[in-house]
């Protein structure tokens, strides 16, 4: 390439793959959602914005730096997760359908919603359940 190594091309060519499939994914199952677990400086978030889905992209990352950089891509909703007791390794330990939670919470996503989570190195795919049965939701006011 030109002044990039093979190592980094062949990282952009498995972002790109990544992000293609997860946009393919969604528009197949009529996904409400793409949620990015962005545990880098935006690359995959960026990546699945450039292919331009008619969903949010809902991207966390625990970077304030990021989220900032990411509010500017296009359909890419950043949310700053802070941590919690539930992720001790942070982002690294996120499952899927926590970051959903936080999708929910950010009203990007609601119960019965189909999102498509793209992690680290792989896709996976997450029913909304209903509010009752998330973690920390339904719990009587009283």
């Amino acid at each position: 390439g030109f002044g990039g190594s093979e190592e980094d091309a062949a990282e952009g060519d498995f972002t790109d793959s990544v992000s293609a499939a997860a946009c393919f994914l969604a528009d197949r199952i009529n996904a409400a959602a793409v949620v990015v677990i962005e545990e880098g400086f935006g690359e995959m978030a960026r990546a699945v914005s450039k292919h331009r889905p008619p969903i949010p992209i809902i991207a966390i990352s625990d970077c304030l730096k990021v989220c900032r950089q990411l509010s500017i891509s296009r359909g890419v909703y950043p949310q700053l997760f802070e941590g919690d007791d539930m992720e001790e390794n942070g982002l690294a330990e996120m499952s899927a359908d926590r970051a959903c939670e936080l999708g929910v919470m950010a009203d990007l996503l609601k119960p019965g919603d189909t999102a498509v989570v793209v992690f680290g190195n792989g896709i996976t795919v997450e029913m909304i359940e209903d509010m009752d049965e998330l973690d920390g939701f339904g719990e009587d006011d009283k």
